[in-house]
């Protein structure tokens, strides 16, 4: 277990999802995990773990080696509404006020998530507010 953030500069909201899911993959591989569970707010990154039709082009090359490491280690995406992926979104925030292309990784979760992740375990429901 672990997280991270990660500035990805102007990348659309798309393939920074994707760039996440992509680290992700490839970070499970150097720590040798297995079975891996990635679940994600972008139902584009779930859709990309059955077709590279909707994969941005610059990411294709470095999607397809992951999706070797997938396959070898064993894993899944599922999707998951933003409400119920609060943590994420928490790291996600965090990453924006990192330098330009510079990623940060905690082996244990960082003291501002552990309110949100308390939460989770308690399967507290998180409500989005429209505006």
């Amino acid at each position: 277990m672990g997280g991270f953030t990660q500035n990805t500069g102007h990348a659309s909201a798309q393939e920074a999802e994707l760039c996440a899911a992509i680290f992700v993959i490839e970070k499970a591989a150097e720590l040798n995990r297995k079975e891996l569970w990635i679940e994600s707010d972008s139902l584009m990154v779930v859709r990309c773990f059955d077709s590279r039709s909707v994969l941005p082009w610059r990411l294709k090359t470095r999607w397809q080696n992951c999706m070797v490491l997938v396959r070898k280690l064993g894993g899944i995406c599922t999707h998951i509404h933003r409400e119920g992926n609060l943590v994420a979104d928490a790291l996600a925030q965090n990453g924006q006020s990192l330098a330009l292309s510079t990623s940060q990784w905690w082996s244990e979760p960082p003291h501002f998530l552990l309110s949100l992740l308390y939460h989770d375990s308690l399967g507290v429901p998180h409500y989005r507010t429209i505006r």
